[in-house]
């Protein structure tokens, strides 16, 4: 198989040492070694080399164990070989679709998103809709040519938990005077869904459109509140249509911290001081690279004690709702996403996160594992805070 020879040369470097066992989410909830990085490795080598006597053969079943993954990449760190597990996983995925093996919930999400082009099996045209409470001057979704697009994200745009998220980034970027578009109906999923099942081609047909409605602004900057969305913008576009952006992208956290520098956003400290913790999203932490913002904002905002949780940057813990997971195991997710609550918990009463998922899947595991614990997103932190315009004072009736 040569398409997968970098695949081959990856798996190849494992020694069976087991150090990705050790941090493994899914592979810790089921406890079975069958289950962990380095049994898929193991598999996974076998097939693409055709060894025998095993003989082995793509099945539902291992399609079923490779899925039971948040494609959270800590067993890369924790590996001494230095494989580099999200790519693998990613490839096999796609290896996983070609040989014809369909899992039932993987072939009923992406028809989901074929058809309705959101996650959330909503109509598309409810897309801005979450625009209604922001409060905004002006509508961006009316607005033709912009310096900047906000891609909201199927997330943000559709669950109730999440669009507080495109509101307070939306206000933000309203207060600081940037001139800035939403896609709003023409926006279609991103494909992350798609790309992490292996189905390519679909993740392929939602990147044209996307790209083709972009293009229409003249935009020099595109921007994500959603970090799987960000990933596919900067890293999975270019590599699938074999073309550079046009314009940067960036994730808002990246962003806004540049406004904050540039001291267009004017904050009003709160009435309660806030202790908080910051739980690192895998898509926006290890396999995007983005720790030190966040923070730097953390620390400018006023009003704000931070505490760093111990596991925490490149060894922080999988909430449980990458990579698919929880679409397709919710059980699983959740049981990992109480044990990530649980653990903020015990560091503060508020865990700040950067991602619509993360905040879902952290408010309702707290929920679940009855603990007090209240998620926050670190956008609507700072909307909290922006010095509202004053109100002019209505003029006195004279009198009769």
């Amino acid at each position: 198989m040569k398409k997968y020879a970098a695949i081959e040369k990856q798996v190849r470097k494992c020694i069976q040492c087991g150090s990705c066992r050790v941090e493994c989410p899914t592979g810790d909830d089921v406890g079975w070694i069958s289950c962990s990085p380095r049994a898929k490795v193991l598999f996974i080598r076998d097939f693409l080399l055709g060894r025998k006597p095993t003989k082995v053969k793509m099945s539902e079943e291992f399609a079923r164990r490779l899925f039971q993954c948040t494609l959270c990449g800590r067993c890369g760190v924790e590996c001494i070989t230095e494989i580099d597990f999200p790519e693998v996983w990613f490839e096999i995925r796609e290896l996983v679709q070609e040989e014809g093996v369909k899992l039932p919930i993987v072939e009923t999400v992406s028809g989901i998103i074929k058809d309705t082009k959101n996650v959330a099996n909503q109509p598309n045209d409810d897309r801005p809709n979450w625009l209604k409470r922001a409060k905004l001057a002006t509508d961006p979704t009316k607005v033709e040519k912009a310096d900047v697009v906000y891609y909201v994200g199927c997330m943000s745009s559709f669950y109730p938990q999440s669009q507080s998220m495109a509101r307070a980034f939306a206000q933000i970027l309203e207060a600081s005077g940037i001139n800035f578009a939403i896609m709003g109906t023409s926006e279609h999923c991103c494909g992350f869904p798609m790309i992490s099942t292996g189905k390519v081609h679909e993740a392929k047909e939602l990147m044209y459109h996307n790209q083709e409605e972009i293009k229409k602004y003249g935009a020099k900057t595109v921007v994500a509140t959603c970090p799987a969305c960000t990933s596919m913008w900067k890293k999975e576009y270019p590599k699938l249509s074999g073309k550079p952006n046009d314009f940067e992208v960036m994730h808002a956290t990246q962003f806004v911290l540049k406004l904050m520098k540039e001291n267009k956003l004017k904050l009003v400290p709160p009435k309660q001081e806030m202790q908080v913790t910051f739980h690192d999203g895998c898509d926006l932490g290890r396999n995007g690279g983005v720790y030190d913002e966040p923070r730097e904002i953390l620390k400018m905002l006023p009003g704000v004690v931070f505490t760093e949780h111990s596991e925490s940057k490149d060894i922080s813990v999988c909430c449980g709702a990458g990579g698919d997971l929880l679409m397709t195991n919710p059980e699983m997710a959740d049981r990992i996403g109480q044990k990530r609550a649980k653990s903020l918990s015990e560091v503060a009463p508020v865990a700040v996160t950067c991602c619509p998922s993360c905040k879902k899947q952290l408010k309702d595991a707290a929920k679940h594992a009855e603990v007090k614990l209240d998620t926050k997103d670190l956008l609507e932190m700072v909307a909290d805070m922006l010095e509202k315009p004053e109100k002019p004072e209505k003029p006195e009736k004279a009198e009769a």
